[in-house]
């Protein structure tokens, strides 16, 4: 099985955590594997195309070509496969706004000409027009890497963050409303993990710098993790990824019930979701007063990502998705 991947970038999310688990795989069953960022010059895009037909699948990750482009990568594909983990059809920016249609349009026509499509979540998979080959698969984590953090003593608690400046904003947005719980307890604070530094009045906020050598150490450093989003057409199509991270190393999480949000943190079982203000308070007090309760809730949230969400049994489904397609 030979397996080529076009993506944005090698370093991002959508490439590292749904497709580059895929190597080793494919490799320890004797084929091949080999990704590449999309290069801007012309003719090394041609080439890389022309390239393409040696291989049994190409997949196109995340990625909407402009058509003549899309055409030839599909005349040069014996098997094509496009994965996409965000609601790209529309605006980030903007709550409800749809993209340009012609955005829509490379959206469409790269599903209708791909052989089979997969995507993050069910809100993705509905969106999803004019194919019948469509499968759902969350972004996996690996335990392997995300391992159990140990049970801090003494009575500071962290509230800790961790994404990227682009989802910064939902963060902000609930600022006001941390505040107010950590105004109620003295040795409580909120760590934010990030390439943007967030602050809001007085309030005890620590900001890191993210970075791949630290992230496990840093998520280790939460008591808590957060998650909180407007819910709105883009917010829905997110893949919840941080909430698995939280999960994995052991932490509790309190989330707003928005898109997969809702499928991961069942109520009571490995964390919270936060309807409204009065309930993010409500919720992170609760936690915040019980360390047991954080403790067990953090425990049976590990135990879901390695039944439910673990690269072990998310990655080989991508396996059975290109051995159907080279049967046909």
């Amino acid at each position: 099985m030979k397996i080529a991947v076009l993506c944005h970038r090698l370093d991002k999310a959508s490439f590292v955590h749904r497709l580059g688990h895929l190597k080793p795989l494919v490799e320890g069953q004797g084929g091949s594997f080999e990704a590449w960022a999309t290069p801007k010059e012309i003719a090394r895009r041609a080439a890389l195309c022309r390239s393409l037909g040696a291989y049994d699948v190409v997949v196109i990750a995340r990625k909407l070509f402009g058509w003549p482009e899309l055409w030839y990568i599909r005349r040069q594909a014996q098997r094509l496969v496009f994965d996409f983990d965000d609601a790209i059809m529309y605006r980030s920016q903007e709550n409800d706004s749809l993209l340009p249609s012609s955005r829509g349009r490379l959206f469409r026509r790269t599903v209708r000409t791909a052989d089979h499509v997969v995507c993050g979540n069910e809100y993705l998979r509905q969106l999803t027009p004019g194919s019948q080959a469509v499968t759902v698969i969350e972004t996996p984590v690996d335990p392997n890497h995300y391992t159990l953090g140990e049970d801090r003593a003494g009575d500071e608690v962290v509230i800790g963050w961790i994404g990227s400046a682009s989802t910064s904003q939902y963060l902000e947005e609930k600022l006001p409303v941390l505040e107010q719980v950590l105004r109620r307890f003295d040795k409580v604070s909120l760590k934010v993990v990030s390439d943007k530094p967030v602050s809001h009045g007085r309030m005890r906020i620590i900001n890191k710098l993210w970075s791949k050598a630290d992230e496990l150490a840093d998520l280790h450093s939460f008591d808590i993790g957060i998650m909180p989003l407007p819910d709105n057409r883009w917010t829905r199509g997110k893949c919840g990824f941080k909430i698995l991270q939280y999960l994995c190393v052991g932490t509790p999480a309190v989330a707003s019930p928005v898109g997969i949000n809702c499928q991961i943190v069942g109520e009571g079982v490995c964390g919270f979701l936060a309807h409204t203000d009065q309930q993010w308070i409500e919720h992170l007090s609760r936690l915040i007063q019980d360390r047991r309760l954080r403790r067990s809730l953090g425990q049976a949230g590990r135990e879901l990502v390695k039944q439910r969400y673990s690269t072990a049994v998310l990655t080989p489904k991508y396996l059975e998705i290109f051995g159907n397609l080279m049967k046909k």
